[in-house]
């Protein structure tokens, strides 16, 4: 019992304080820290529960052996090709990712190699995974020991209940855990998430006001259907929102380099009072077959277009084609990076969800404000307390239709009288996915497509034949 007091104290890191909850705290969360910490404030009660969660020594035996079983399966499925992928890049992405953490993972590389004398066998892979589980349910015990004899220990059944929360988990579910003591009750996890949202509006303007943030936005389609049928008029139970997210600029971008805006606004074609001179003329997409000069004295004589589909066979090959081609997988290189961006990690803050649907011109309006007012810019004379954006401009990403809303925005709105209300200074940069997909759709019409279809008014097709 004094080891379960001990673990109870607030000097053991245990308590976890709903109502002043941070996101830092959330993210600290580690199993297997608390698992440490009870293993060294409660020796005895951690032996104990090594006993009381294997009193069956023949079932572990069996567990074990099945184990066996299961760790075997999952090598073979690493080892078949996989099916592929209908989602744009993934399939691909998922190589190299597959690539990647082999390379990073001396755990991931052991998992997968066949059984070798100086390497882990089944046995021990199904017994490293079966003691992991009995760490969790050690853990859980515990906490709920140590719940039960003071309610501030509750470090487990916060980060439970968070999760709940986040998941649409039914308060009934969650009045269950709680009273299992797996959770916290629905009013402690109302208050956790009050707080971290309380932060979150914080952290966002945080950000925002540093005018080095991107925006990106997108809308959310959730279906509310009725757990039970009512007599009421049938009426339509879909409803739109948008989410964003506010992206920290790094590379060494800096605030002088996005005040371009009157500059921007001045070559702008939307602008009525803008010289036919400063309006640069439209780029020939002839142009872009030299944005990335080819070298002419390559070692394997090869352009670089030929040398990408080389390395695409073999990644084929070596991916998906026969077993025998499994061991290269670790010799397969990356493909060859043209002017690379240096990999940061990118720190995202999302925002709150609003209550918009970005159908029209309009609707896009009220969310770019929307966001704006989150992230705590703006114009001072249209609203006090906001950084004022000033000569900035502000990049917004989006889906190709975003890019189509706001640039028919710009347009309708070119004759108000500021900055702010003609929006001048969002930059609209769309994303790599939608633009990818618009590509693989000409493609698609020009060559794949029936001629007779070559003739719509919107096809690209007249361009090419």
């Amino acid at each position: 019992m004094q080891q379960i007091l001990a673990l109870t104290g607030g000097e053991s890191g245990l308590h976890f304080h709903a109502t002043t909850a941070t996101a830092e705290q959330v993210a600290a969360f580690s199993l297997d820290d608390i698992a440490a910490r009870t293993r060294r404030l409660a020796p005895d009660v951690w032996s104990l529960l090594d006993g009381l969660l294997a009193a069956d020594p023949r079932a572990v035996e069996r567990r074990l052996t099945a184990g066996k079983a299961t760790a075997r399966r999952a090598r073979e499925r690493k080892r078949r090709p996989k099916a592929v992928d209908l989602d744009g890049d993934e399939e691909m992405q998922g190589d190299m990712a597959e690539l990647e953490e082999r390379s990073d993972s001396e755990e991931e590389r052991r998992r997968e190699a066949p059984e070798t004398p100086g390497g882990p066998s089944l046995r021990d892979l199904a017994e490293e995974r079966y003691q992991a589980l009995v760490t969790i349910k050690k853990v859980v015990c515990i906490s709920i020991m140590a719940q039960s004899t003071n309610q501030r220990c509750n470090t487990l059944q916060s980060i439970v209940g968070i999760f709940l929360h986040s998941a649409g988990t039914p308060e009934t579910v969650v009045e269950l855990m709680s009273r299992l003591g797996i959770s916290l009750t629905t009013t402690s996890i109302n208050n956790a998430v009050s707080s971290l949202s309380s932060e979150s509006v914080t952290v966002i303007q945080q950000v925002g006001r540093t005018l080095l943030a991107a925006y990106a936005y997108d809308n959310v389609d959730i279906d509310l259907k009725h757990a039970m049928p009512t007599g009421d008029v049938l009426h339509d139970t879909l409803v739109h929102l948008t989410s964003g997210t506010l992206l920290q600029l790094d590379h060494g971008v800096t605030r002088e380099m996005l005040a371009c805006s009157e500059l921007l606004w001045k070559k702008s074609k939307h602008n009525p009072k803008g010289l036919a001179s400063d309006i640069p003329p439209t780029t020939d997409y002839i142009r872009l077959l030299d944005i990335h000069p080819e070298a002419d004295d390559h070692p394997s004589g090869l352009l670089r277009r030929e040398r990408f589909n080389l390395w695409v066979f073999l990644r084929d090959l070596v991916m998906h084609g026969p077993q025998y081609f499994r061991k290269f997988r670790l010799n397969l290189p990356q493909p060859e990076s043209i002017n690379p961006i240096p990999l940061v990690k990118s720190r995202q803050v999302p925002a709150r969800m609003m209550d918009i649907n970005p159908s029209t011109n309009a609707m896009n309006a009220t969310v770019l404000e929307d966001l704006f007012k989150q992230g705590g810019v703006g114009d001072p004379l249209e609203r006090s307390g906001v950084t004022n954006l000033g000569d900035h401009v502000v990049l917004v990403h989006g889906d190709l239709l975003t890019g189509e809303r706001i640039n028919s925005l710009q347009e309708t709105r070119s004759e108000e009288a500021t900055p702010w209300r003609r929006f001048q200074f969002v930059v609209y940069v769309l994303g790599l996915f939608h633009f990818k997909m618009a590509c693989a759709d000409a493609i698609w019409r020009i060559f794949i497509q029936s001629k007779q279809s070559r003739n719509c008014v919107n096809s690209q097709a007249p361009l090419w034949f």
